[in-house]
């Protein structure tokens, strides 16, 4: 197998069918999300091009989507796809906002108030 092929146990979505996602590394999650290669490269070799280039997901996640499209095998879908992803990431990580219902001027204040203060 040269390059640019995997074996069937060896693809990052198979792995995560028969293993779950924690048991991939995070260039192998990026080739899932990626789909497929380019000509000559697979999904995990051009994700593992961009750890390579970025270090980690925290750093890749910093980097404007118009600079992750410029990276090879990338283009502007799959940057979008990249960026939502590790958006959608932080978004469950963040603790979750309350929601304030506003019935009246009174509620405003007693919301916004101690903030202002």
């Amino acid at each position: 197998m040269g390059r640019g092929e995997l074996s069937k146990n060896e693809r990052p979505r198979e792995r995560l069918l028969a293993h779950g996602g924690e048991v991939l590394s995070d260039a192998e999650l990026i080739a899932t999300l990626l789909g497929t290669g380019t000509r000559g490269a697979t999904a995990l070799d051009v994700a593992r091009e961009l750890m390579a280039s970025y270090g980690d997901l925290p750093s890749i996640g910093r980097v404007a989507v118009s600079d992750l499209a410029s990276q090879r095998g990338l283009g502007p879908a799959r940057a979008c796809a990249l960026a939502a992803a590790l958006e959608i990431g932080r978004r469950a990580q963040a603790p979750r906002r309350r929601r304030h219902t506003v019935r009246c001027s009174w509620d405003i204040y007693a919301y916004y108030g101690p903030r202002l203060v």
